[in-house]
């Protein structure tokens, strides 16, 4: 699965004002005529009714922002750090303290800040 790029958009808005079918559009793309309609729903101006390129790209990124993020350094991680900071381990040691009891542990970049 791959995702419609800002040149797509760009090329989905010209042949939708060029009246192209969106199975046209889907083959000039090499993408499946479902992603196609799908995208237009998504993200097609409710006001006029048509398909900007830039409105499109902007509510796309909204949703990727918006979007829950894992959270992995929890508080049974930054206990568990916490304690061996204390004991005067690396970052690294660790890592590999917690990979040996089986813990989900975050990078010793992560641990370092």
């Amino acid at each position: 699965m791959s995702q419609i790029t800002q040149e797509q958009r760009y090329i989905i808005e010209t042949l939708l004002n060029e009246n192209y079918s969106k199975l046209g559009i889907a083959e000039r793309l090499k993408k499946d005529v479902s992603t196609i309609y799908r995208e237009i729903k998504r993200n097609y101006d409710k006001r006029n009714n048509n398909y900007r390129a830039v409105l499109a790209h902007r509510r796309c990124e909204e949703r990727h922002f918006d979007k829950r993020k894992r959270i992995r350094f929890t508080t049974e991680v930054k206990d568990f750090v916490e304690h061996w900071i204390k004991q005067e381990y690396s970052p690294e040691q660790i890592m590999g303290r917690a990979k040996e009891q089986g813990l989900n542990c975050v990078s010793h970049e992560r641990i370092y800040q």
